[in-house]
Parts: structure tokens; sequence; C-alpha cells
């Protein structure tokens, strides 16, 4: 019982103590020499989804990327936020659902803001209905109702520009200038 409390002691102790130093070291290193993981690295190359039979191989996203970053004319130009918060929203936009919409975190914060009553618009509630930005009813004593907006009514332009395929969230920033 000795020879095994000794054995387990002094051998493998020292062992594992040195392989878990090892695999330590080696991550922090790389870390260091080669700076932070890049995004394929952290996230991989696949998806994860419940329906084995619909599994997607995130692997040509990757190759775009690369190659967007090493082919691209002007490569210091591309920002890393704004190409996820693209894709993200093309995400988001390919199921093909109006009511369905990804906001930055400072479109969300102005939404909020919005729904706090913090900012101020042209005082009438909108909706998306048949892919239309529709009014569904003016505030009293509110711009939209002194300038005759009725519900149902459809915002086709703000400012002489069309609002033809924006978001209801990207037309109400356009209101709001």
């Amino acid at each position: 019982m000795r020879f095994l409390l000794k054995i387990l002691t002094f051998g493998l102790l020292p062992f594992l103590t040195l392989v878990i130093g090892v695999n330590v070291g080696v991550r922090f290193s790389q870390e260091l020499l080669y700076g932070t993981p890049s995004l394929e690295q952290q996230f991989g190359t696949g998806a994860v989804v419940t329906n084995p039979e619909e599994e997607v191989d995130l692997a040509i996203m990757w190759e775009v990327w690369n190659l967007l970053l090493k082919r691209y004319i002007s490569p210091e130009e591309l920002k890393t936020t704004p190409m996820v918060y693209g894709a993200i929203t093309g995400l988001v936009e390919a199921i093909g659902d109006p009511h369905t919409l990804f906001m930055t975190p400072q479109q969300n914060k102005e939404f909020r803001d919005a729904l706090q009553g913090e900012l101020q618009g042209i005082g009438a509630e909108l909706m998306v209905q048949g892919g239309k930005i529709t009014v569904v009813a003016p505030l009293k004593g509110s711009p939209a109702e002194r300038a005759s907006l009725l519900p149902n009514d459809i915002i086709v332009a703000v400012d002489g520009e069309s609002v033809e395929g924006l978001s209801l969230y990207e037309t109400v920033h356009r209101i709001r200038g």
C-alpha cells in the first residue's frame, strides 16, 4: 500500500502537473505570439443544428470572410463589427419574416429609448403590414395628426426619399432625422 502511495505521489502527480502545465503554457503562448484567435478558430466552421438532415457547413462563409480580408482592395478599411452585424442581418432577413429583425446594440438602445419616451417622433404608431410601413394611429395633438395622417395610411417616403425595402426601424430612424 505504501509503495502504491509513493508511486502516485512521486510519479503520477508530477507527471499530471507537467502535462497540465505544458497544455496551459502552449495555449497562453499561442495567444501571446499570434494574438487572439480568429472568429473561425473560436466558433469553428460548422453550425450546430437540431436536425441532422439540415447540417450546415459554414466553411464557405469563413472562406469568403478570409478572401475579403486577404484580397479586398483596401483591407485596412474592413471593420469586423460591421461585417459581423451585416452577416447577422442577412441571416435574419433570410427567414423572410418581416416581424423579425436584428438590431445592433446602438439601434437597440435607440429603440429602447423610443419605447421609454426619451425621443420625439411624429406622434404616430406605425407597423409593417403587407410589407409596407403603415400608420396604426396618429396620437392626439401630434405632428402626425396635424399633417392629417390617418389609420392605414402607408408611408412611402420620408423627406422625399423612398422607404421601400426599409425595415420599420430604419423608417422610424429616417422620420426622426
